[in-house]
């Protein structure tokens, strides 16, 4: 039977198991709900009491070799660490055009990529760095559906929409691998005899 806060928790439209610490994430329309094993409410993270931006959670992901999961929402991203079930950061909202995340994928690289209801985004999360996708780079879709993506054996992303679907490879878009460089700050001339 389901807890008693998950009575008036909506539509649940994401599930992810957490094997590690044996939990359950289960993402609804009124936020982030974390059960134990016995399927007991340890954690809730809604709009409104410090948890989540967004009341809609349309995507979980535990990102790779990390206590990272990333919570998709009508209002971006959260990322919350799973040790402590807190949220420790976000993506910014400049990232975004359509706040809306309905679907998120990984890849090989560690990048983020996520289905919203604008366009795919990816996000390098060590440089901060976005690339948008829409119709002007080929995509057929503009809006994405919940939970519709993966990521196939040769690397590339599928992400369903509203018109289809749209595959992209990760391996030729090159906006993670620039390289930050240095700013000059300031500027000093010194005379004398140069040796």
């Amino acid at each position: 039977f389901p807890s008693h806060d998950m009575l008036n928790a909506g539509m649940v439209r994401a599930i992810m198991q957490d094997q590690p610490n044996r939990r359950y994430w289960l993402g609804t329309d009124q936020g982030l709900f974390v059960m134990d094993s016995a399927l007991k409410t340890i954690a809730t993270l809604r709009h409104g009491k410090g948890g989540l931006r967004g009341r809609m959670v349309g995507d979980i992901l535990q990102r790779q070799n990390s206590r990272e999961v990333w919570i998709g929402h009508d209002h971006g991203v959260d990322i919350v660490d799973m040790k402590s079930l807190r949220i420790v950061r976000n993506i910014p909202d400049s990232v975004f055009i359509n706040p809306r995340v309905v679907s998120m994928e990984e890849d090989q690289k560690g990048r983020i990529w996520m289905g919203t209801y604008s366009g795919i985004i990816g996000y390098e999360p060590v440089s901060g760095q976005f690339h948008r996708m829409g119709r002007g780079n080929g995509l057929i879709n503009t809006e994405y559906n919940y939970k519709a993506s993966l990521r196939m054996r040769d690397g590339r992303l599928i992400f369903g929409g509203l018109n289809g679907y749209d595959i992209i490879d990760p391996s030729k878009l090159p906006f993670s691998d620039l390289r930050r460089k240095g700013m000059i700050t300031g500027l000093h001339r010194f005379k004398g005899p140069v040796s």
